[in-house]
């Protein structure tokens, strides 16, 4: 009796650990990728340090989702540790370094893990098809299109892992949206998120400040109030303290048309004592916000070039701004320079096996799914997580069969 086929579209993080947990005793596992190589994407997020995961409670870790319920089962089964002690079975050791990222130990390159996770595939017995476009179907299966032309593909079992809408250089390009649509697939349209904000700054703040972060900083929107820091853009804001905003963000752009982002730039230091300090000065504004009360050269300027002479020179006011300055952005990025995407295959389309409910033995994994987290760790966590819990899935659903 032949075993049963299995086709992984996409060649992601979600795909890729999808295909390490099917037991391949039980299925013929085949992954496709429309580029030339597996893990594009990976390595262009590797490049400014590999964050892995966080080290993070499952527990807390879910309140960073959106819809957390969604992510709770997913993360609850496979969590940062659990990634962790697989990663190191695979050669791959981590570390925790700053704000509980988690990174692959010094001389343990991005392309290396991504090798590391390729070799584990083939001693699996994964087959990889690099070079393989899926153009949607065919009257006797899959449609792909390759270097020597279409190929039609038969499978008894199909994960979609195709990835969002930014960074189409590494394949991920949303194009697999007009596809399911057609197929009477309810998608939300693909939107930037993990992304730089556009804002219209002075000149001679973005001559001054550009490429320049904001460190130690609290960025509010309405009641939720998120520490990090901010990156200076010659035509915007982002950052970990940005991204986590995302959500917020777009929902406040739908409503009003724009977003108001309130920076504390002193969150140590309350309103009323950084005005007491203003007004008792002895030297230039200059020297008591920058020298005696530690605000960054960054967040000086920015305050600096941003308000009338009137609110720099009167303590209350200045006060004020430095632990509520507000910046507005009307729009983001484009999609492409976007980290992520959110939206994507509703959520309501899946059963509790992230199955779709209209298309049997055909499931949705990663950020093709509407969802939505901040960059880094936490992206790929899920993502992770989801091939995990969907691997291990079928493999119960196969074993009980025979």
């Amino acid at each position: 009796m032949s075993k049963p086929s299995v086709a992984i579209i996409g060649g992601g993080a979600a795909g890729i650990m999808c295909a390490c947990h099917l037991d391949t005793d039980l299925y013929d596992v085949h992954l496709y990728e429309k580029t030339s190589r597996l893990g594009r994407k990976l390595l262009v997020a590797g490049e400014g340090g590999f964050n892995l995961t966080y080290h993070e409670a499952a527990e807390h870790m879910v309140d960073r989702y959106h819809p957390s319920t969604f992510a709770a089962p997913y993360i609850r089964n496979f969590d940062s540790k659990a990634l962790r002690r697989w990663l190191a079975g695979l050669g791959i050791e981590t570390y925790v370094g700053t704000s509980k990222k988690v990174f692959p130990v010094k001389g343990i390159k991005p392309y290396m893990v991504v090798q590391k996770l390729i070799d584990h595939l083939q001693e699996r017995s994964v087959q990889v098809h690099t070079n393989h476009q899926w153009k949607g179907w065919h009257s006797e299966g899959l449609l792909f299109g390759n270097e020597a032309g279409n190929v039609t593909v038969h499978a008894d079992i199909v994960i979609l892992a195709m990835g969002g809408g930014s960074w189409a250089k590494t394949g991920s390009d949303g194009s697999w949206t007009a596809l399911l649509k057609e197929n009477g697939i309810a998608v939300s349209p693909l939107v930037p998120s993990n992304c730089r904000w556009l804002v219209r700054w002075h000149p001679e703040f973005v001559r001054l400040a550009a490429g320049k972060p904001l460190k130690n900083i609290a960025v509010i929107i309405g009641n939720e109030r998120i520490s990090g820091e901010a990156l200076i853009t010659a035509d915007g804001i982002e950052g970990g303290a940005i991204y986590a905003h995302a959500a917020n963000i777009r929902a406040a752009i739908n409503l009003n048309g724009e977003a108001s982002l309130q920076l504390d730039l002193k969150p140590s230091l309350s309103e009323e004592s950084i005005a007491k300090r203003l007004t008792r000065r002895k030297k230039s504004i200059k020297h008591c916000l920058v020298n005696e009360l530690k605000i960054s050269a960054e967040a000086f300027r920015l305050i600096r070039y941003h308000v009338t002479k009137d609110v720099y020179n009167d303590p209350h006011q200045l006060s004020r701004e430095v632990k509520a300055h507000v910046v507005t952005t009307k729009k983001s990025c484009d999609i492409d320079s976007a980290i992520s995407t959110a939206g994507g295959v509703q959520l309501s389309e899946l059963d509790s096996n992230g199955a779709l409910s209209s298309m049997p033995n055909y499931y949705v994994i990663g950020e093709m799914l509407d969802w939505d987290t901040r960059t880094g760790g936490y992206l790929l966590q899920l993502c992770f997580s989801m091939g995990v819990q969907l691997a291990e899935v079928l493999n119960r659903k196969q074993k009980s069969s025979l």
